[in-house]
């Protein structure tokens, strides 16, 4: 394994525990090769999940400028979302459905646009759809892997995320709408899928 590698690895070991160093690792991997998608995203992601959403769409429109990647424009989406610029959100993963229209995380980023104008029988409608066709998941083509993905063990991901996504934002849906049963029924059935997602994430970390 040679030194980017390490570091692209590295990063991705640390997302979940210390963001920070995660973030000086991806850095690191960008001063040996400064167009590596992986750490770009790895980058935007980070800052995503420290809620800094302006420096993570910076850093996955340096990504798109290198290769158009629909998992790019899924976290694009996410950053502009977090922003408040629903226009911006929705052109990403509108641009994503018109090549993939069953693509989970894409309807599930729809659904949390509609969900944030408060257009919620919308927003029901595009969690559902995406429910519907998690299990076959049209981003994952052959050759092609999601940043920090580096195995077949792990194909999956995406969809148990997605379908966590879905859940949550029919629980706030359903709770706005006066549907106090189904929005009791998505949270059960939130609870089970964040429970096998946790089971499955710690299960890939000892078998990768």
């Amino acid at each position: 394994m040679d030194r980017l590698e390490q570091l692209l690895t590295k990063g991705y070991c640390l997302f979940n525990s210390d963001l920070d160093m995660a973030i000086e690792s991806y850095n690191l991997a960008l001063v040996l090769d400064g167009r590596n998608i992986e750490a770009l995203n790895g980058l935007g992601c980070a800052y995503l999940s420290k809620c800094r959403p302006k420096e993570a769409i910076s850093h996955f429109r340096d990504s798109l400028s290198i290769r158009d990647d629909i998992d790019t424009r899924t976290y694009l989406g996410r950053a502009h979302l977090m922003m408040g610029d629903l226009d911006g959100s929705a052109t990403q993963y509108q641009s994503i459905l018109e090549v993939y229209p069953k693509d989970v995380l894409a309807l599930v980023g729809v659904g949390d646009v509609h969900r944030a104008l408060g257009c919620l029988d919308e927003a029901v409608g595009f969690y559902n759809e995406s429910l519907e066709g998690y299990l076959s998941y049209a981003g994952y083509l052959p050759g092609r892997e999601r940043w920090g993905i580096r195995s077949a063990k792990n194909l999956g991901i995406a969809e148990s995320l997605g379908r966590i996504q879905a859940y949550r934002g029919l629980v706030f849906a359903y709770s706005h709408k006066g549907e106090p049963w189904n929005a009791f029924v998505a949270a059960l059935r939130y609870k089970f899928a964040e429970a096998k997602d946790s089971l499955c994430s710690l299960l890939r970390r000892f078998s990768l």
